[in-house]
């Protein structure tokens, strides 16, 4: 079975999500995310505009990979905002992790607003060739 079938997306059910997001301060945003998956590994792409790669925190807990963010707009307290369409918030999601990725060799990376995290799979998971030999 390929990881990303095994990879099951935690997410809430709406209702979950409103009840949590309720009970924290601030907006929070679901980063949209592509899983990509070779031979070797597995690629989540999430799209994280504004957030710088300070902001950006990528961790394990339990058995999920959990996606933190944080956008701020860098303005005085003094300023004041006539009108604004880019929204200010938190980034929140959290996927469940398969037992064939190798948790010790997860790195991510930011550019441009975007988190690539790279899970490479464990040895016994990747795909290998056997050689036959000649009987006799």
């Amino acid at each position: 079975m390929s990881a990303d079938k095994e990879m099951e997306v935690a997410e809430k059910s709406q209702v979950d999500t409103n009840i949590h997001q309720e009970l924290r301060s601030g907006n929070w945003f679901v980063p949209a995310t592509d899983v990509y998956e070779t031979a070797e590994e597995v690629i989540l792409v999430m799209d994280m505009p504004g957030v710088c790669f300070d902001c950006a925190h990528v961790s394990i807990v339990d058995d999920e990979l959990v996606v933190t963010g944080h956008v701020t707009h860098g303005e005085d307290e003094d300023d004041y905002v006539l009108y604004r369409e880019y929204d200010v918030g938190h980034y929140h999601r959290h996927f469940g992790l398969p037992p064939t990725i190798d948790r010790t060799r997860i790195e991510a990376s930011m550019a441009d607003g975007v988190l690539t995290v790279v899970m490479p799979k464990v040895e016994q998971a990747r795909p290998r060739r056997i050689a036959v030999k000649v009987a006799g």
